[in-house]
């Protein structure tokens, strides 16, 4: 929701007539002002007093949501913000009301206009200047984040660390299509339902010590189904097994629960703060490839489980590189490519021909299997279990990872 000042009543389309509670962290008073007699926009946001400063209404093409819009992206991308997950927040500003107020009765927020607008009115004209021969949306993003770092207004934080943190926890983008047979996925919805699960900003609701048992419990099934998986289509030895265990051990039941809480089925961008936290707290001679293969085999097997879809995978793995690109570069030289194609290989026509037949007639292929003996259907196993073994490590040699 927009607050707006009935001073901009000409530049914006009103939808509302009624003053709802500002609740959201959608909800920005926008208010204008002069900067060296340019007009331009103010806007705060009311849960984290974040600033936002746009150009006047006289300046703009399109609408003030839309370019507010384009101003909280680029301070999200400042900010290191998921790009997915910013895109979507920016979504609430452009598709939400629009309604009439002057002034609120909440004190800190008066205190942070005041403050805004006593500090934005300090740029100069060469400032202004020099952002309009570059970018201007970016050079306000940037005036304005860098603003939001200097004053606390009473609280522990600064709004640009409180907006941070609201916009990562509270901002999710879950998976798109839900695999209602699998147990882990009727597991973790069912914590979904919980209210301190629904509500993770909520102070008053965090989650009890048997929704954290629960999910851990959860993560750690999910954990012992990859190991197996890894041991069937992959050829990691021991040593890296254990290293892709401790790291989604640290990433599920670590992060995730602890943070918010919440399971990785409840915001595919959760990969991009977990990877800025490790990097921030790591020691600077730190290798990331070994947590960057980890959350690479685990997006591998969700999708070859049908936990996640295509989709969502795709999510998974921008999350990924969006810190590789930011932090660690060209450098780093690991491959986040799923590589499906290396697990399912391509067969040969007598192969081809004989799975053609297995589809056609299943009934048959299953009359087939139900007359071999149980030794005969274990010695099948086992035949191509290793026929996978060998296909994965031939397909598998060059890989970076």
């Amino acid at each position: 929701m927009l607050y707006a000042s009935n001073v901009l009543l000409d530049g914006i389309q009103l939808s509302e007539t009624e003053e709802p509670s500002p609740i959201s962290l959608s909800d920005w008073s926008i208010r204008p002002i002069t900067i060296n007699d340019i007009p331009m926009i103010l806007a705060v946001n009311h849960l984290t007093l974040m600033p936002a400063i746009i150009p006047g209404t006289e300046f703009l093409r399109v609408s003030v949501e839309k370019v507010l819009a384009q101003v909280v992206k680029q301070m999200c991308y400042q900010l290191a913000i998921n790009p997915d997950k910013t895109k979507r927040y920016a979504e609430t500003i452009t598709t939400g009301k629009v309604t009439f107020r002057n002034s609120s009765t909440d004190f800190l927020l008066e205190r942070a206009f005041r403050y805004y607008i006593s500090s934005f009115e300090q740029l100069t004209p060469e400032e202004l200047e020099g952002y309009e021969k570059n970018d201007l949306l970016v050079g306000l993003a940037i005036e304005s984040v860098t603003l939001a770092d200097q004053e606390r207004f009473g609280r522990q934080e600064t709004p640009m660390i409180n907006f941070t943190d609201r916009v990562v926890n509270q901002v999710r983008i879950p998976i798109t299509t839900k695999n209602k047979e699998n147990r882990l996925i009727k597991r973790w919805q069912a914590l979904d339902n919980d209210v301190q699960l629904a509500n993770p900003l909520d102070a008053s609701l965090r989650a009890d010590q048997e929704v954290y048992d629960q999910l851990v419990g959860i993560n750690t099934e999910l954990i012992s189904d990859l190991m197996v998986w890894l041991d069937s289509f992959t050829t990691t030895d021991k040593s890296e097994t254990q290293r892709i265990k401790d790291s989604l051990d640290q990433f599920l039941n670590d992060y995730l629960t602890q943070h918010c809480p919440m399971s990785i089925i409840d915001d595919l961008t959760s990969p991009t703060d977990f990877l800025l936290q490790w990097e921030a707290l790591s020691p600077e001679d730190t290798d990331p490839k070994p947590i960057l293969v980890a959350l690479r085999y685990l997006i591998m097997y969700m999708q070859s489980a049908k936990m996640i879809s295509v989709k969502d995978s795709r999510i998974l793995i921008r999350a990924i590189q969006v810190v590789i690109a930011d932090y660690w570069g060209e450098e780093l030289n690991v491959d986040l490519n799923l590589g499906y194609k290396h697990l399912q290989g391509q067969p040969d026509k007598t192969t081809q021909e004989f799975i053609d037949l297995m589809k056609k007639f299943p009934d048959a292929f299953y009359d087939f299997l139900r007359n071999l003996s149980p030794r005969e259907r274990l010695t099948m196993i086992d035949q191509l279990l290793q026929l996978n073994k060998e296909d994965a490590k031939s397909s598998w040699e060059e890989d970076n990872l």
